[in-house]
């Protein structure tokens, strides 16, 4: 996917733990690193078994308007193939000016720590294990006497 303007940019570390794809990103955010980042992390995904990635910013001091909205591009994409995604560890100073600049923060979903990206991986599929365990109780009393009306076959 790289072009000849993505092919020299300072690369981001991709490494898969726990089954989540983790970009660190520590650079400045401008238009080639960041088309290079989703080429090669789009790749990434295509290539990988993963449950989720995880974009940590926390060593990015700046993030101005545009440099966002192609994060939450790349979000999107992310989307598209059918994965999870969370920002972790975006700065106060960031954070600020990002509201400070009207940005819409609507579809973000961000947690503070990298632990806490992998609780809520981890908890919205312990939530969903929690569902299929509550479908395979014993029937209640009701059921059982619907059972014996012959209203509801006994599986």
């Amino acid at each position: 996917m790289a072009d000849k303007h993505t092919q020299n940019y300072q690369k981001v570390p991709l490494q898969v733990t726990h089954g989540y794809l983790v970009a660190s990103i520590q650079v400045y955010l401008d238009e080639h690193m960041l088309a290079g980042f989703r080429d090669d992390l789009l790749s990434e995904i295509r290539d990988s078994d993963i449950d989720g990635v995880i974009l940590d910013v926390s060593g990015v001091s700046i993030i101005d308007r545009t440099s966002f909205a192609s994060l939450m591009k790349i979000r999107s994409m992310i989307s598209l193939m059918g994965t999870r995604s969370v920002l972790v560890g975006i700065k106060a100073g960031v954070a600020a000016s990002l509201i400070d600049l009207d940005v819409d923060l609507s579809r973000v979903d961000a947690v503070l720590q990298l632990e806490d990206a992998f609780e809520l991986f981890d908890g919205e599929t312990g939530h969903l294990e929690t569902i299929e365990e509550e479908i395979d109780t014993e029937p209640d009393e009701e059921q059982v006497a619907l059972i014996d009306e012959g209203a509801i076959e006994d599986e």
